[in-house]
């Protein structure tokens, strides 16, 4: 597996039994950032409560570097360059570096599968009231609705596509399943719905 930033001279490809073995190791509100990072290596960017990891095929291009002394005489340096991105991960940290959120969207094959992990407070029918009314303010419909089970389903409007809402013992869990191609103009609207929805999800009043 190669990470943005790890230099090589021979192509490298992103294995998804590896990807999905490391990011199996990573359990929202147990896992130290000190452990995030021996497991994946360093993050860009890198803030002090927000990580990101862009996991992809790499490749290696040949930089020329220009010298108006040493004109000609310093050879092409190998640079390493991203080809495809496999998985973007992201990762929210409590003031003890503790994962509180843990968001995968991966881009392996149809269907693209992506998930999303909070550590969350208060009464569970508040918290599911309110990610129902982000999922429909996303244009989402809420469907299959069990608040005793704690679960509900978000459908996209004209497709397959949907996400599954889950909350047990105050932690979130969204699975979305989007089964379209990723050049498709329904990939493109899928996706744009999903994120205008997942990018509110770390951020509400529920989450620790």
């Amino acid at each position: 597996m190669s990470l943005l930033g790890c230099a090589t001279q021979e192509p490298t490809f992103v294995s998804q039994p590896d990807v999905e073995h490391k990011l199996s190791r990573i359990v929202v509100g147990q896992t130290h950032k000190n452990e995030v990072e021996a497991v994946l290596g360093v993050a860009k960017p890198k803030e002090q409560t927000f990580w990101v990891y862009n996991i992809a095929d790499t490749a290696t291009e040949y930089q020329n570097i220009r010298s108006p002394i040493m004109e000609g005489a310093i050879p092409p340096l190998p640079t390493t360059v991203i080809t495809n991105t496999r998985v973007l991960a992201t990762f929210h940290f409590d003031s003890a570096g503790i994962v509180k959120a843990m968001e995968t969207a991966r881009y392996f094959s149809v269907p693209y599968i992506n998930e999303y992990r909070y550590r969350t407070k208060g009464a569970p029918d508040k918290i599911l009231e309110s990610v129902a009314k982000l999922g429909e303010s996303a244009g989402f419909k809420v469907t299959a609705l069990q608040k005793n089970a704690g679960t509900f389903t978000l459908e996209d409007a004209g497709s397959k596509a949907r996400m599954a809402v889950s909350l047990a013992d105050e932690f979130l869990q969204i699975t979305s399943t989007n089964p379209h191609d990723r050049m498709s103009n329904e990939y493109r609207a899928y996706t744009k719905r999903e994120v205008a929805f997942t990018e509110r999800l770390a951020y509400a009043e529920w989450a620790q």
